[in-house]
């Protein structure tokens, strides 16, 4: 069974709880056992406090523990001895002599919380408020100290039980149970003591066994021992036994099996020679406490999943009592496959002898359940000799990986490609990169979620040209295959990252990191442009490269600039004049500090090649989701992308076309060309672009040709900016038709709720309450401010709240899922305003969000009105 997530073996051994009971060291469900001292004898709790518990009339003195079974010495003449089962407690009261009665009644107490108990089947059937069954007892019996061959005992009776309710408050009852046997026969000289009176209690769980034979009206589920073939000497019932056994092994799916075996102890055979049993899976389920062989499930012999075995042991053969196995490599791989993969549902199986068989009792055997007896004297009293399946197995191998990609920061290369684990789990990356034959490196990535892009950073290499090729490993095993080889190539020059305006204000600092040879002595050359226009050109002070091969941040602070969007180059000078191609960063200049360069782990590469997509086809618009599981920073918006763009296998002259979020016809689009007849003939069409990406981090891509093209987007670097800067610093006014439900009816708003007008008025104090769109990637985010001219109010503070609100579309009503709070001043930014944030699961179909905004300035009334923003559509809910 599993146990806090490990694999252990089923345990029955009580071992003393702080509390002073005693609790079994591994078995399903939660059991207690008495320590003494109370009037509970063993109590076991089915799941969310749901619990039942028998009970002494008086209290319990210290118990005898052995294993796991508790004896209590309850009278001169008689013992209450608990043990453990698989599924619950059994509870056997010993009469080791006869009562002074003739026919005593012997009462239980039975105490249960939020259960319903009722008789049913000749024993007490437990339920939750909902009438589902939770749990049980055996058919009540007793049975004196009379056997047979095999040492099972052949006197049993059913006791008469009477069920009666006590008292009950709230949600806890007490009833009594009482016990009777059949009048005489506890005075009976015939009947052999010591005898034991048997009331248990079990919790439903898959793991569960009984036999049965026709004739037979009593279950016996809750036996210590399952019956095979005819029983040899009883003549009152001739027909053959069958047993039925489950065990749980939801484990298995998905799983390659190598290795399956059922075991079982036998302790009596009708020979000692070899005898054929058979196993068939069932067709439907059985439970214990009810399966006669008048309603026990049919059958399944022609799936070719059906086993047998012959081996054959017991008291008086040469083996002995011990285990048998049975080869059900066939029966596990079904069940791991399942029915809608062909295989079989796991109701569990039937051993039978061979219908040619039947009447032949030397065909009987005898195994142990898993319920074994407090009954020392019988063989089905020790717990590991319960029935138990052995498995041999392993997870699927991972799936190739598509042809990694190749991305350079300066001298650094990032080797990424998607892995994709057939289980569910972390996944990582293996890289082989070659020089020729030469291996280079062959390293592992960081385990990421399965169908995510794993990536790993290669130091400086020498110039030359490299292959790689990955595999994708779960840790256990790789794919069976590598994926296809890519070629790059590194160049001597050296290179440049980071390249950023960086400062809290107006003048900035030129920033940018020197990825290079160790030991050369480099200086970056920086100017500001605006437009077509140079406004400023200067130098860092040089810096030699270190050991790591990439410099400390080289600066050069700038003038004053004058409100406006300026653009950074920047590029890499040594002592005798310039190493590689200048690199241009657009950035905004007033503000907060933009062109901040988000690292290449947060983009996500695209390949119209790759499993599950397809080429972009004539006249064809798609949208294209570039950032990865990073996503863009909160308080910021994505404004441009630097990428390589490859085109593959065309037919037609034609150009692909990034359009401009803003406007389709912009002049701001970017466009790749590429000619009728060129094709796939040099390995494609490869380019640099700089394009813009949509309000959601999106690259919308346009076919204008009459051939469908396959693309390749490989992302250098983002630009991102302040999300609540413009060019005119005010935030974007918000407008509710700006989006139309697809029904054409957006959900009502929650009771009481109200949109704050634009400006609210606090007697000749005006001030405005403002927020932006929820949005994000794998959350969902928000933010509210206020904005005021008013030099009254100014330089006061206010409480700025926010509620983050998805839409439940079953209960037709707004949730709130995170509320943020902060003390701010007027005037937005990312230090003046509040956030509400909720991380949230990919979803297929939209899901309506919102902002609910109130700000309150600290000494001054106003009114109780709040903002609430426009809807939002994220495919993403909590």
């Amino acid at each position: 069974m599993k146990q806090d997530g490990k694999w252990v073996d089923i345990d029955y051994t009580l071992r003393e709880a702080p509390d002073g009971t005693y609790k079994p060291e591994a078995v399903f469900g939660d059991v207690r056992v008495s320590g003494g001292g109370t009037r509970e004898v063993a109590r076991v709790t089915f799941g969310d406090g749901d619990a039942m518990a028998l009970t002494w009339p008086v209290p319990l003195g210290r118990p005898t523990v052995r294993g796991g079974t508790a004896t209590y010495a309850v009278s001169e003449t008689s013992d209450l001895v608990v043990t453990v089962t698989a599924s619950g407690v059994a509870t056997h009261l010993r009469l080791n002599s006869p009562p002074s009665s003739d026919d005593p009644t012997f009462k239980f107490g039975v105490e249960t919380t939020h259960l319903n108990v009722d008789e049913a089947a000749g024993g007490l059937l437990v339920t939750d408020r909902s009438d589902t069954h939770l749990g049980n007892t055996s058919t009540l019996v007793a049975w004196d100290a009379r056997r047979d061959a095999a040492g099972d005992p052949t006197n049993v009776v059913r006791l008469n039980a009477e069920l009666s309710r006590a008292r009950s408050s709230g949600g806890s009852s007490q009833q009594t149970l009482d016990l009777k046997a059949p009048r005489g026969f506890l005075s009976d000289p015939a009947t052999g003591y010591p005898v034991t009176i048997d009331p248990d209690i079990n919790a439903v769980n898959e793991l569960r066994d009984t036999y049965t034979r026709p004739g037979d009206t009593v279950p016996t589920g809750q036996s210590p021992h399952l019956i095979v073939g005819r029983v040899g000497g009883d003549t009152t019932n001739v027909n053959p036994a069958v047993t039925l056994i489950q065990w749980e092994n939801t484990f298995l799916a998905g799983k390659t099996i190598s290795a399956a075996s059922m075991n079982f102890y036998q302790y009596f055979t009708g020979s000692c020679s070899p005898r054929q049993i058979n196993i068939h899976p069932l067709t439907a389920e059985f439970h214990e406490t009810t399966t006669v062989n008048s309603n026990k499930p049919a059958t399944n012999n022609n799936t070719g999943s059906s086993t047998l075995f012959t081996a054959n042991r017991g008291s008086g053969c040469a083996d002995g009592p011990g285990f048998v196995s049975a080869s059900t490599l066939g029966l596990a791989r079904a069940w791991s496959k399942g029915p809608d993969a062909g295989g079989l549902p796991n109701w569990g199986v039937q051993l039978n002898v061979p219908s040619a068989d039947s009447g032949d009792a030397s065909f009987e055997r005898r195994f142990c359940s898993e319920e074994p007896s407090n009954d020392t004297s019988l063989a089905c009293s020790v717990a590991d000799r319960v029935p138990f399946m052995k498995f041999t197995y392993s997870d699927p191998a991972p799936a190739t990986p598509p042809t990694p990609v190749v991305t350079a920061s300066g001298l650094t290369r990032t080797l990424a490609t998607t892995v994709t684990g057939v289980v569910k789990g972390n996944v990582r990356a293996r890289f082989l990169v070659k020089r020729g034959s030469a291996t280079v490196s062959d390293s592992y990535s960081a385990f990421v979620p399965s169908g995510t892009l794993a990536s790993l950073d290669l130091p400086a290499l020498p110039a030359g040209t490299y292959t790689v090729q990955a595999w994708a490993n779960d840790g256990a095993q790789s794919s069976t295959a590598p994926s296809s080889a890519e070629t790059f190539q590194v160049s001597p020059q050296e290179g440049l990252s980071a390249i950023a305006f960086t400062g809290e204000e107006n003048p900035y600092t030129a920033s940018a990191v020197v990825s290079g040879t160790p030991g050369a002595s480099v200086r970056v050359r920086f100017a500001v442009k605006k437009g077509a226009s140079v406004l400023f050109d200067g130098y860092s002070a040089f810096a030699t490269v270190p050991s790591s091969g990439q410099t400390p941040p080289l600066t050069l602070p700038l003038p004053a600039l004058a409100l406006g969007n300026y653009d950074l180059v920047a590029s890499v000078y040594s002592p005798s004049g310039p190493l590689g191609q200048p690199v241009q960063v657009p950035a905004l200049a007033d503000g907060p500090p933009g062109g901040s360069v988000v690292p290449i782990a947060q983009l996500e590469a695209y390949n119209t090649q790759a499993a599950g997509q397809s080429a972009v086809g004539p006249d064809e618009s798609r949208v294209i989701p570039i950032w990865g599981s990073g996503g863009v920073p909160d308080d910021a918006s994505v404004a441009t992308i630097t990428a390589r763009v490859r085109l593959r296998n065309w037919t037609a002259s034609g150009a692909l076309q990034f359009v401009d979020p803003d406007s389709a016809s912009s002049p701001e689009n970017t466009s790749v060309n590429f000619n009728a007849g060129v094709g796939d003939a040099s390995g494609g069409l490869t380019q640099t672009i700089s394009v813009r990406l949509s309000p959601a981090g999106d690259l919308v891509v346009k076919n204008t040709s009459g051939s469908s093209v396959h693309l390749q987007i490989v992302p250098l670097s983002y630009v991102v900016l302040p999300d609540d800067t413009s060019a005119d610093s005010e935030p974007e006014a918000l407008d509710d038709s700006d989006y139309m439900w697809p029904d054409g009816d957006e959900p009502p708003p929650a009771p009481g709720d109200q949109q704050e007008p634009p400006m609210g008025t606090l007697g000749n104090d005006v001030f405005f309450t403002k927020g932006d769109r929820v949005h994000g990637v794998g959350y969902a985010s928000g933010h509210g401010w206020w904005l005021t001219a008013d030099p009254s109010i100014i330089n006061k503070k206010a409480w700025v709240t926010i509620e983050l609100q998805q839409y439940n579309l079953s209960e037709l009503k707004w949730k709130t899922k995170d509320t943020g709070r902060k003390k701010v001043k007027q005037g937005g930014g990312s230090s003046r305003r509040a956030n509400a944030r909720r991380d949230c699961k990919k979803t297929n179909a939209g899901v309506p969000w919102r902002t609910r905004i109130d700000v309150d300035i600290i000494g001054v009334g106003d009114t109780p009105n709040k903002l609430t923003t426009a809807v939002t559509i994220l495919s993403c809910k909590v």
